[in-house]
C-alpha cells in the first residue's frame, strides 16, 4: 500500500490487483451462481478492462438473502439492501442483485464511473427524465431500464461501450451566448446561492482570546510595589 502525496499519513491509497488474479479467483462463485441458473455479469472496473483493479462487483439476478444462504462469507451491506460483501484473499467482492426491469439501469451504475453517471443523469434531466439505480423515470413511470442500449435509445444518444465509461463527453450546458436573459438569470441565481452555501461550511475559525490569558506585550504587575493593604483589613498576625 502506497500512500499519496501531500495527503498525510491518515489517507492511504487503496490496493489495486491484477485483472487475471481476480478473474481466477472469481471461477468458483461463478461457477456456483451458474449451476443455480442464476443470471449473473461481471460489472466495474473488471467490465470497463482495466489491468488493475480494487474490486470485483457481480450483478446477480436473485434476492439477497438467496446469495447469503449460499455464500456463508458474505455479509450485507449496510448502506444498501441490494448488496452483499464478501473478501476474497483481502479483495472485496461485491454482490449486487437486480430485478430483471432494472438489470440495464444497475448494470450501468455498476461499471460507470461517477463523472459518467453525473453526466448521464444531468443529460437525463435535460429531456424530463430522472436516472438512478431502478431505471429511467418520467412522472412516476418507468421508461427504460431492461438494458442499457434501452436507457441509451430514450435518450436519443449512440451505444457507450464499457470501455468509454469514464468521462462523459457530450456537453450538458448551453454555452453563454445561446442563453436568453431569463437563463442568464437563473443561472447568476443558482451561481450565488452555491457560493452562499459554500461559504457557510468553509468559514476560516476565528482565534478566541482565553479570558485568563492576558494579553502579550501587557507588563506584570510586581507584588513587591503594591500598595500596602490596610491594617484593618490586613489579615497577617504581628509577631
Amino acid at each position: 500500500m502506497g500512500r499519496k502525496k501531500g495527503t498525510g499519513s491518515a489517507r492511504v491509497e487503496p490496493r489495486r490487483y491484477s485483472s487475471e488474479l481476480i478473474h481466477e479467483l472469481l471461477q468458483p462463485i461463478l461457477l456456483k451462481l451458474t449451476e443455480q441458473g442464476i443470471r449473473w455479469e461481471i460489472a466495474g472496473e473488471l467490465r470497463r478492462g482495466l489491468p488493475k483493479v480494487r474490486s470485483a462487483i457481480i450483478l446477480c439476478d436473485t434476492s439477497r438473502s438467496e446469495l447469503l444462504e449460499m455464500f456463508p462469507l458474505a455479509t450485507p451491506a449496510p448502506n444498501h439492501h441490494w448488496i452483499c460483501r464478501m473478501l476474497l484473499d483481502e479483495m472485496p467482492v461485491y454482490l449486487c442483485t437486480a430485478l430483471p426491469e432494472e438489470w440495464g439501469s444497475k448494470l450501468l451504475f455498476c461499471t460507470a464511473t461517477w463523472i459518467f453517471r453525473k453526466g448521464i443523469c444531468a443529460k437525463a434531466r435535460e429531456q424530463g427524465f430522472k436516472l438512478n439505480w431502478r431505471g429511467l423515470w418520467r412522472t412516476g413511470s418507468r421508461y427504460a431500464g431492461r438494458t442499457e442500449q434501452q436507457i441509451f435509445d430514450c435518450l436519443g444518444m449512440d451505444p457507450i461501450q464499457p470501455q468509454a465509461m469514464t468521462v462523459f463527453y457530450e456537453r450538458l450546458r448551453k454555452p453563454k451566448e445561446e442563453l436568453s436573459e431569463e437563463e442568464k438569470e437563473k443561472r447568476n441565481a443558482q451561481r450565488k446561492r452555491k457560493r452562499k452555501v459554500s461559504s457557510l461550511y468553509h468559514r476560516p475559525r476565528r482565534f478566541v482570546r482565553s479570558k485568563s490569558r492576558k494579553p502579550a506585550g501587557e507588563d506584570v504587575r510586581d507584588p513587591a510595589s503594591a500598595p500596602e493593604a490596610d491594617a484593618g483589613t490586613s489579615t497577617s498576625r504581628d509577631p
